[in-house]
């Protein structure tokens, strides 16, 4: 009887250690569980993120930047052409080694932020675009938004809000890092929405996981099928089901 209680508890012990292991292995937040929204700013991306995270009990993570982490290593190198040295740290030889380092530096992150994430987090990320292809390679089983408008229009709203008096405060819009600096505000913010545009439509037509897109246009016009019809119009590219 004393060997038998004494190895009860020593198998109680066991699972219980075996359960805190395998809960430290289970990531808070699943990559299936993540849906990035990428395009451009001032395309409706924080209105539909909210109606697509606050009232079905999902949680939004705003501009994390990590798209604009991604897309430095091109900044930084592209001078020297170091991109495809096996010394530069982020060089493509070793791009499987970083870039799943990557995906566990935002996983860590996200865990850290939504420790009790029970469903979906929403991840805004417009203006960090340019590096999102990276990014889905990181995360090929998350989903994906990609949300366009006219790019007229997208300057148009990005001059309104930088009125003195208007909701940005007259203090205008940067242009992205990646931009030269050449020519009017207006040239310069036209190149920034095709930097972030370019960089979220070649992640939309590469990604085999999830994804859907829409227009600021429809969005407006029926919001509530945009941002819930979700559920049923996600595209996979590699031919699974919905």
């Amino acid at each position: 009887m004393i060997f038998g209680g004494r190895l009860k508890k020593q198998l109680a012990e066991r699972d219980r250690r075996i359960a805190e292991l395998e809960s430290q292995l289970t990531p808070p937040v699943k990559p299936e569980n993540i849906v990035w929204i990428f395009g451009s700013s001032r395309t409706g991306s924080t209105w539909l993120s909210e109606m697509m995270a606050v009232p079905r009990g999902n949680e939004l993570w705003r501009e994390p930047q990590f798209g604009l982490v991604l897309a430095l290593r091109n900044l930084v190198v592209n001078k020297e052409q170091r991109l495809a040295s096996r010394h530069f740290l982020l060089g493509d030889p070793f791009k499987e080694v970083w870039l799943d380092s990557m995906r566990n530096l935002f996983l860590d992150g996200a865990a850290a932020r939504f420790p009790n994430l029970s469903r979906l987090l929403v991840v805004k990320e417009p203006n960090a675009s340019m590096g999102v292809p990276l990014a889905m390679e990181a995360f090929p089983e998350s989903r994906l938004v990609f949300i366009v408008r006219d790019p007229r229009d997208v300057v148009a709203s990005q001059l309104d809000a930088a009125k003195e008096g208007s909701w940005h405060g007259g203090k205008g819009f940067q242009a992205s890092i990646f931009d030269t600096g050449e020519g009017s505000v207006v040239e310069r913010l036209a190149r920034q929405y095709v930097i972030n545009v370019n960089g979220a439509r070649e992640a939309y037509e590469g990604h085999e996981g999830p994804e859907t897109k829409v227009r600021y246009e429809d969005l407006r016009r029926d919001p509530f099928r945009c941002s819930s019809g979700f559920t049923t119009t996600w595209i996979w590219r590699s031919g699974r089901p919905s």
